[in-house]
């Protein structure tokens, strides 16, 4: 488990659970989709969800936004 912006989050594997049980992908495997290497994915996710602030829901922000560039990765953009 780790602890980050206020609330606990359960891993498993490359998921993790949100409050109503469903799967979600972690910060961390939209990073490594995104092409950074694997070394600094780590320091990348921190220095990302610093970024985002320490509103209510930081890591559903960040999800929100990564995979939004995944989606313009994709379509080439």
């Amino acid at each position: 488990m780790s602890k980050r912006g206020g609330k606990m989050l359960e891993r498993n594997g490359m998921r993790q659970f949100d409050q109503v049980g469903q799967t979600v992908p972690t910060i961390e495997s939209l990073v490594e989709r995104l092409g950074v290497p694997a070394d600094r994915v780590e320091t990348f996710t921190y220095a990302l969800v610093k970024a985002f602030g320490k509103e209510d829901q930081p890591d559903k922000r960040v999800r929100e936004f990564l995979e939004f560039k995944l989606k313009e990765k994709m379509q080439g953009i």
